[in-house]
């Protein structure tokens, strides 16, 4: 993953993130990036079948879903992006200080599913280029951030918000939506944490 982030001024700003989700592991969130563990026996096709394992995508209201025959639950449904945010966020009220409004639109679909374009624009004017590509076993995130004003953003990261419970073997319909986290780790800095 590489990435340069400080909105400032009229400076343009980037953001990269490779997804791949192999038979047994999946890689979605930590400000884009974070890996999740299948569960075992989850019916995944054969080696080699590499068409069978395309994935597609798709967008409903503030919902990216990505689908797949060979995922568990057929699909992992994203809400991208949850939030904008300010720094500070572990010392600061969630509504009151940490988010900045934005609002999500859909610039176009391939009719392949393959390709989704979004733009995200914030309440300060920043805006903020998508283009998420699906592939075999992967997803490929490109961001373009943009600041058209003089004065810098106080934007410093963004939040998506997958729903896993499916696809780590939970019912999402349980009582808890955190059921899932024992089987989570992070990648930070090339390296798994948990």
């Amino acid at each position: 993953m590489s990435r340069r982030w400080a909105l400032d001024g009229g400076e343009p700003v980037w953001q990269h993130c490779f997804m791949r989700i192999p038979s047994l592991a999946s890689a979605i969130l930590a400000s884009w990036l974070v890996a999740i563990d299948a569960p075992a026996g989850t019916g995944a096709p054969e080696a080699g079948s590499a068409a069978a394992r395309i994935l597609t995508l798709d967008r409903t209201n503030n919902w990216l879903v990505i689908r797949g025959a060979h995922l568990p639950g057929g699909e992992i449904r994203i809400n991208y992006l949850e939030a904008c945010c300010r720094a500070g966020s572990t010392a600061a009220d969630w509504n009151a200080h940490t988010v900045i409004p934005h609002r999500t639109e859909l610039v176009s679909r391939s009719a392949d599913g393959r390709i989704l374009k979004l733009r995200c624009t914030l309440a300060d004017g920043v805006t903020v280029d998508h283009t998420i590509t699906a592939g075999a076993d992967e997803v490929d995130f490109r961001l373009t951030a943009h600041n058209p004003g003089p004065t810098r953003s106080e934007a410093h990261w963004a939040q998506a918000c997958p729903r896993l419970a499916a696809f780590t073997g939970f019912d999402g319909n349980g009582p808890s939506l955190d059921d899932y986290l024992p089987k989570c780790f992070l990648c930070l800095d090339g390296r798994l944490q948990r």
